[in-house]
């Protein structure tokens, strides 16, 4: 609004020196309605939008109009002259209910201001509000070009759909045509808009959200470096570019997550820890974030577009994985697999190969170290799968553990990612033993109770039905259906 402002004062000013001697004509009303034309003509040249000029009147000394521009904005004009010195001074007010600039949207304006100088130096200033925020701004005016434009904006509503709330925002501009400049923001009480992270994400978040930044405007780019704080991460932006009549954004970003299990209300899933992540940032018609991470050892990749996870996993100690899903760190080993999970579906799946698949020492270990001869906790197995579907709240999965003359197989295994219920069917081999159970309890707290008829011939169930009842007396049999991991 201010360009209306500067384009304005110096076509009444070229009219007034080019007319010279005919002063007198162009101060009467015949001369006024003459000039009409020629001043609309200019305006919607230079300011590149439509103007009906509602009033206009020059005087000796003083000239005063009404227009009307893009049929939005109402702006009102008095100044005073005098063209020995070319010194001018004068107020002005703009009203608007809404008014588009370009991309830029801007609703509710009431802005009031003063201007003084010369004819190749001017001072403006205003103030009011815009979207009902105080507005303050000042700027100097040289041999027509605008000069240290600062523009203060108090409690402004944020008016990316995504969040609501208030910023306090500072630009400076060098130019407004084209646009350019530089500014800095910083966000008061903003909160995530849930129906608009819904269409985003597929859920209904209304997150605290706290923004820093700064950076530069030119023409319809935005170049910046900002720190988004919310209730689940922190995330440090940088070599952002946002194209504002597209509304389209690319970034370098850097993720902090300092508790994991703030991300339940996202994925759905308990994580325990902390997690850094770096990554790129695309936003298009949908949103693309890619990224990696190095927190859990080995190195996990992912790729987040639309309502799709992607994740990529790279010699991922599996105890550190264990640690992270909050599980029992039972096993060791190195994890390396895929992982795909739709937000909007809650439908997914996860493969994983493991290398130097091991259980740790344990009660069902050395049980079964009493039974075999060997302690399973020494076992390698050299070739290990997991394979799970993950189906809303529940998951179901299949485990093939394979050594040199050992073995392990889940099948039927299912638990509940709200309850954390667990249960599961599994073969052991070690030999000639085969060894049968399930699994029951939760995740954390695993219970496995072995079947000690699942042995393959009556000579091997009665070898092992004496060692136990050796060590444990009539009390084996309800034993073995107490042992967890």
């Amino acid at each position: 609004m201010n360009k209306l402002i500067i384009i304005v004062l110096f076509i009444l000013l070229c009219v007034l020196l080019a007319f010279g001697a005919g002063l007198l004509f162009v101060f009467s009303p015949s001369g006024n309605t003459f000039l009409e034309p020629y001043l609309k003509e200019k305006l919607e040249k230079d300011l590149g939008m439509h103007v009906d000029i509602q009033t206009f009147k020059l005087k000796s000394g003083l000239a005063q109009f009404h227009i009307l521009v893009n049929k939005q904005a109402d702006v009102r004009m008095r100044m005073y002259y005098t063209l020995w010195d070319g010194a001018i001074k004068g107020i002005y007010q703009i009203d608007a209910k809404h008014f588009n600039y370009y991309a830029i949207e801007i609703k509710d304006i009431d802005i009031e201001g003063n201007f003084s100088g010369f004819s190749q130096a001017l001072f403006v200033e205003g103030k009011g509000q815009i979207s009902k925020r105080k507005v303050d701004y000042h700027m100097r005016v040289i041999e027509d070009m605008p000069q240290d434009m600062i523009i203060k904006i108090k409690d402004t509503f944020l008016l990316d759909m995504y969040a609501k709330g208030i910023l306090d925002t500072q630009i400076k501009l060098n130019d407004i045509n084209p646009l350019e400049g530089s500014f800095s923001m910083k966000s008061i009480g903003a909160k995530t808009n849930p129906e608009a992270m819904y269409a985003l994400l597929g859920k209904k978040l209304k997150l605290r959200v706290e923004l820093e930044a700064k950076g530069s405007i030119k023409k319809d780019k935005i170049s910046m470096e900002a720190k988004v704080d919310t209730d689940m991460a922190t995330i440090h932006l940088k070599d952002t570019q946002v194209n504002i009549k597209t509304q389209s954004l690319t970034s370098k970003y850097t993720l902090d997550i300092a508790d994991l299990t703030k991300l339940y209300s996202l994925i759905d899933t308990k994580l325990y820890g902390v997690m850094q992540a770096k990554g790129t940032i695309k936003k298009d018609k949908t949103l693309k974030l890619t990224g990696f991470s190095q927190s859990f050892g080995g190195q996990i990749s992912y790729v987040f577009a639309g309502q799709e996870m992607r994740s990529k996993m790279t010699k991922v100690p599996l105890i550190n994985i264990l640690e992270l899903l909050g599980y029992k760190k039972s096993f060791l080993g190195q994890a390396s697999g895929t992982a795909i999970y739709n937000l909007d579906s809650q439908r997914g799946f996860i493969d994983i190969d493991i290398a130097s698949f091991q259980i740790k020492p344990s009660t069902l270990t050395r049980t079964l170290a009493m039974v075999l001869g060997k302690d399973p906790s020494r076992i390698i197995f050299s070739n290990t799968t997991f394979h799970a579907k993950i189906k809303k709240e529940w998951a179901e999965y299949t485990l093939d553990a394979k050594g040199t003359r050992s073995g392990i197989k889940i099948k039927k295994g299912r638990f509940n990612k709200i309850s954390h219920a667990h249960t599961a069917k599994f073969h052991f081999i070690y030999e000639d033993y085969h060894i049968q159970g399930k699994i029951t309890g939760t995740i954390e707290n695993p219970k496995v109770t072995l079947d000690p008829s699942s042995l393959l011939n009556a000579t091997q169930k009665n070898k092992l039905k004496n060692k136990l009842e050796k060590i444990l007396g009539t009390k084996a049999v309800d034993f073995l259906k107490g042992l967890s991991f």
